[in-house]
Formats: C-alpha cells, sequence, structure tokens
C-alpha cells in the first residue's frame, strides 16, 4: 500500500470500535492488532491488543507502516471484530493522547 492509501484508511477508522492490523515489515516481523485513537501526519497511536485485551497504547511513525489489513478487506479480523463488539471488550473511555508530535505525546502522557 502507498503511504497515501494507508493514510486514508487508518482515518476512516479513528474512534470506532473497529480492529485494524498494522504491519511494519522493516522494523517487525509481526504485526500489531488494535484499534485506531488518533491520527496525525505524522504518527498513529492505537490501542494495542494482545490475546483479546487491550494492552496499552502503541504509538508508530506512519512512515514505518508498510501496510495494515481492515475488517472490511479480511475475514479472520472482522471475525474477531465481532468477538470484541459482543463480549464488550472494547474500552468504554479512551485517554487522550495528543499525537501531532512526540513532544506532545510525551506531554499528554
Amino acid at each position: 500500500m502507498t503511504f497515501k492509501e494507508i493514510n486514508k484508511a487508518l482515518a476512516s477508522k479513528i474512534k470506532i470500535d473497529e480492529l485494524v492490523e498494522v504491519f511494519r515489515s522493516e522494523i517487525d516481523e509481526l504485526s500489531s492488532l488494535g484499534n485506531v485513537v488518533m491520527l496525525s501526519q505524522e504518527l498513529l497511536t492505537f490501542q494495542n491488543i494482545t490475546d483479546f485485551c487491550v494492552d496499552g497504547y502503541r504509538i508508530v511513525r506512519l512512515k514505518d507502516i508498510t501496510d495494515i489489513s481492515t475488517c472490511d478487506k479480511n475475514d479472520t479480523l472482522s471475525f474477531m471484530n465481532m468477538i470484541y463488539k459482543k463480549e464488550r471488550l472494547f474500552p468504554e473511555t479512551q485517554t487522550f493522547i495528543d499525537a501531532k508530535s512526540w513532544n506532545a505525546v510525551f506531554k499528554s502522557l
């Protein structure tokens, strides 16, 4: 996917209870799963999901993302998302993390 395609797909998922799988193949062999909380021109903030538990937040540089997978294009992810909604595993409230820059991230934490 191109940077523009990734950015557009992520922007459509901000603050909705929908899982997104993020790939950074040049940095990590494993993908990250979560729901998008904030998106800036440089950074993506999402609630990290591991083994059906919300495991804090992850903040990654957009330029490091090589691909993403969304529920509308991935049946497995869509099925997992359905389980999350049915079991009410998405957190009721989200912490605001200002992701405009790394400086802003650290100040908001």
